[in-house]
């Protein structure tokens, strides 16, 4: 199995995450600063028309060095999403705070790995609003992963 390991300078990082190729094509024929062809997106940094490099440790830096709104990940499909965030439309991604609560958890009664006291006291501590125990029948125990 081959593996790459690829170490950029901490100043311009963001470029290799944010190159075209990594990132669905979110950038790929993307007008850069806002439509000055001048600027060049590489594996060692973002050089603007002048050749200069200019450092861009995050994706973030990226993106706004080339006047565009940051794209998440997620959301990277190599079609409109570059138009779409240049008119603000973006879909809001689900976030941490989101998350009000887990409808899906299974306590040692059956194949789980914690008690429901434990459980519901991970569920407090992360400020869930409610949880649900989907245990299965107590002979599954016996295939529960360790």
């Amino acid at each position: 199995m081959q593996v790459g390991v690829r170490l950029p300078d901490p100043p311009n990082a963001g470029a290799r995450a944010a190159l075209p190729d990594r990132i669905g094509g979110a950038l790929r024929g993307a007008p850069l600063a806002r439509g000055d062809p001048g600027w060049r997106l590489t594996p060692d940094g973002l050089h603007g028309r002048d050749g200069i490099l200019h450092p861009s440790a995050t994706e973030a830096a990226i993106y706004a060095a080339l006047g565009l709104p940051f794209i998440p990940p997620e959301i990277r499909n190599g079609t409109d999403e570059v138009a779409v965030a240049s008119r603000g439309e973006l879909p809001a991604l689900v976030s941490r705070a989101d998350i009000r609560g887990d409808l899906h958890m299974h306590s040692l009664w059956s194949d789980g790995r914690d008690s429901i006291d434990a459980m519901v006291q991970g569920c407090r501590a992360l400020g869930y609003e409610y949880m649900a125990i989907t245990d299965h029948s107590p002979q599954l125990g016996g295939d529960r992963a360790t």
